[in-house]
């Protein structure tokens, strides 16, 4: 398997990678365009309609307070305003749809550095990717790109100790111990990468949060017991309501006001 079939697979069996360019600066050019084209109808139908309007014709007079009359004005040889119109729905069609599609891109999130570190490494190395593609657009994911390319997996369900577990924590445990006992991907043996399981993943994150959690009435307990000058068992609880307030931000996608919530309660 090689060129664009390799990179397809690499970004469909993992789905992180799944990185391309959004184009949003020639989105918004695109949409300036049409702008500009949809100015120039608009004000070429204010100079048609006055036309019509002064003419003295006994249906051209009518067109702006009658469809029927405009929609058959191609009868009278003066359809002018009427293709005009029909110009500008096609524009507004086009200039609405190409709206929503540069909102749609704008919301979509961006990949982190180490994601986009790991494709070029990917794309450079010959046990890797082999440098799979040959044209200028193997250059889509270079740095000087770096903002303007958008991530077609939605990170929005990973909290901050997500982020750092899955992008930090778990290569640096690979690399210094589980690649010896992870069999690399079978679709491409000779990159030497291996694959964690997403719910696998998910699993342990959902543990270390119930264990951490666990922890924090306990740990607050002991303390507390352990202190008797009532001006340090104020700063103590203060610290731990601190504590729990900056965990709960870190490993949940919790509101502030839930948070507040939990932490006040």
């Amino acid at each position: 398997m090689e060129g664009y079939a390799k990179v397809a697979r690499l970004m469909t069996n993992h789905t992180e990678t799944a990185c391309l360019r959004g184009f949003k600066a020639l989105s918004c050019q695109n949409l300036l365009y049409l702008q500009a084209e949809l100015i120039q109808l608009e004000a070429d139908h204010e100079t048609l309609a006055t036309t019509d309007r002064s003419s003295g014709h006994p249906k051209r007079t009518l067109y702006e307070k009658s469809y029927r009359l405009l929609s058959q004005s191609h009868k009278d040889d003066h359809d002018e305003q009427f293709r005009n119109w029909l110009q500008i729905r096609a524009k507004l069609k086009e200039y609405y749809t190409s709206l929503e599609h540069h909102i749609f891109v704008s919301h979509l999130s961006k990949p982190s550095s180490t994601v986009l570190e790991f494709i070029n490494d990917w794309f450079a190395r010959k046990t890797m990717g082999g440098c799979p593609l040959l044209d200028i657009d193997r250059h889509a994911w270079d740095k000087k790109n770096e903002t303007d390319i958008i991530t077609l997996r939605d990170p929005s369900n990973m909290d901050i100790f997500s982020h750092w577990f899955c992008e930090k924590l778990i290569p640096m445990l690979h690399s210094h111990c589980f690649r010896r006992f992870k069999k690399p991907i079978q679709w491409d043996p000779e990159s030497g990468l291996s694959d964690y399981s997403d719910s696998a993943v998910a699993t342990v994150l959902d543990l270390l949060g119930t264990v951490i959690s666990s922890l924090f009435p306990v740990s607050s307990i002991a303390v507390l017991y352990s202190v008797t000058g009532m001006s340090y068992r104020i700063g103590i609880v203060a610290g731990f309501t601190a504590l729990f307030s900056l965990t709960l931000a870190l490993i949940t996608k919790g509101r502030r006001v839930e948070i507040f919530a939990a932490t006040t309660a």
